[in-house]
């Protein structure tokens, strides 16, 4: 069976930059990366908000664009409109020279790292998850590490598989539910090159 293709939609356009520069709406949008089908009770629930307030933000992300009606849930009074990304993936372009494209990627990380916390709370205060989450089920690292430009690139290309992979297999729907979020960026403008002594360990020159 072929492999379906991962598609991304890049963010350029000033509509959808200011449509997504409400922050809830930015996790929003999330819930439908990667094929997520969902009406607006749905993204109700998953936020735990009232339904009248998502219609609105629904209707500004279909609007810009990024959101479409794919199918309807239901039938007569009681239908309701099942809505999809208009990509696997929805990036807002990063120019470090754009106050306008950093605020918005800026804003785009705040929002991600929220909705990262808010599940994880969910998950390990869960009653329903206490008796079954094991130690192994809940990996957490940060690191702080020095890299060339090739390093960057082959770490990205990696990353970039795991999201592949991933999405492979959530779009089996067998198993249980799990989130996963990746942040890859420079930290310093300083540069340093290191060399293995005979032991292994790294002597590093400061440059």
């Amino acid at each position: 069976m072929a492999q379906r293709k991962m598609t991304t939609h890049i963010v350029t356009s000033r509509a959808q930059r200011n449509t997504l520069a409400s922050p809830l709406r930015l996790e929003i949008i999330g819930f439908f990366e990667h094929g997520g089908q969902l009406t607006v009770r749905d993204v109700a629930e998953k936020l735990k908000r009232p339904i009248a307030s998502m219609y609105f933000h629904i209707h500004k992300l279909v609007k810009a664009g990024l959101l479409v009606e794919v199918s309807t849930r239901g039938n007569g009074r009681s239908a309701e409109i099942v809505y999809g990304a208009i990509a696997d993936r929805i990036a807002i372009q990063l120019n470090p020279r754009s106050p306008t494209s950093v605020n918005a990627a800026v804003t785009a990380v705040r929002s991600a790292l929220r909705q990262v916390s808010r599940e994880f709370e969910a998950a390990v205060c869960s009653s329903a998850l206490k008796d079954s989450l094991k130690e192994d089920d809940v990996a957490v690292r940060r690191q702080r590490v020095w890299l060339t430009a090739e390093d960057a690139v082959e770490a990205r290309k990696r990353l970039d598989a795991i999201e592949r992979f991933l999405m492979r297999k959530s779009c089996l729907a067998m198993g249980d539910e799990y989130t996963w979020t990746s942040l890859l960026i420079p930290v310093a403008s300083t540069r340093r090159s290191a060399t293995c002594n005979k032991k292994g360990s790294k002597k590093s020159i400061n440059g």
